[in-house]
């Protein structure tokens, strides 16, 4: 096999690790809001208007979380706040951030208030943006693309 041979090999190989990692079914943890038990997924609770995986000790999370009051927390540093997108560090755990009327303190809707059908933190007037699917809360900017499913799950079109 002649020099380019190989190049040639590492280059299908490069792109075979792209579309893999590409079209996984592998989904990056995202917020999702909630306001009872109800609205989130089997398995999950809603802990501070956010549905979390449930637990009864810490060998029942994943990720290197461990278990408080039966939901699997994050821990994280609070120097360099270290939680996902969303999400900010309190007292040495991932807490949700709140989603107010954009961006406003005093939560009264000024005219600006946040509308978010769904409870996954984008809408009309929201901080993180606009939602195109705001009736489903797996549809937003911020969700992971699902190859094959027919859906545009994070709304890029």
């Amino acid at each position: 096999m002649d020099k380019f041979g190989h190049i040639h090999w590492l280059g299908v190989g490069i792109l075979t690790l792209a579309i893999l990692f590409a079209c996984t079914d592998y989904t990056a943890p995202d917020l999702v809001r909630c306001a009872t038990d109800a609205d989130c997924p089997e398995d999950m609770g809603c802990d501070e208007d956010v549905c979390r995986d449930t637990c009864d000790t810490s060998p029942d999370c994943t990720g290197g979380m461990v278990c408080i009051s039966h939901f699997c927390r994050r821990q994280c540093d609070e120097e360099n706040d270290d939680c996902p997108e969303g999400e900010h560090c309190e007292n040495g755990y991932c807490e949700a951030d709140e989603v107010t009327d954009s961006g406003q303190e005093d939560g009264d809707g000024g005219g600006n208030e946040c509308v978010d059908e769904d409870r996954d933190g984008y809408g009309r007037n929201c901080e993180r943006g606009l939602d195109c699917d705001d009736g489903n809360r797996s549809v937003n900017p911020g969700a992971p693309e699902a190859c094959h499913d027919g859906v545009d799950n994070d709304c890029d079109g």
